[in-house]
């Protein structure tokens, strides 16, 4: 099966395979923004409490913010 993408109001189409638009969308959904945070260690404790404890303050808000996106 083939999958037709346009982009905007440009006249071209490009066509790709469903292997093709799945690793596509998957690069576009894993893409990484980094940024600092700064949070008071009472709110890294409800998160450990709430998550489990996990090996570095990143993942774990990573893993939060995961759980806060689905409610």
């Amino acid at each position: 099966m083939s999958i037709y993408r346009f982009k905007g109001n440009e006249s071209e189409m490009e066509v790709m395979s469903s292997a093709t638009a799945k690793v596509v969308a998957k690069a576009k959904k894993d893409s990484v923004v980094k940024f600092s945070v700064e949070l008071p260690k009472s709110r890294i404790k409800m998160m450990q409490k709430a998550i489990g404890k996990h090996s570095s303050n990143a993942e774990l808000l990573q893993e939060f913010l995961k759980q806060v996106s689905k409610l």
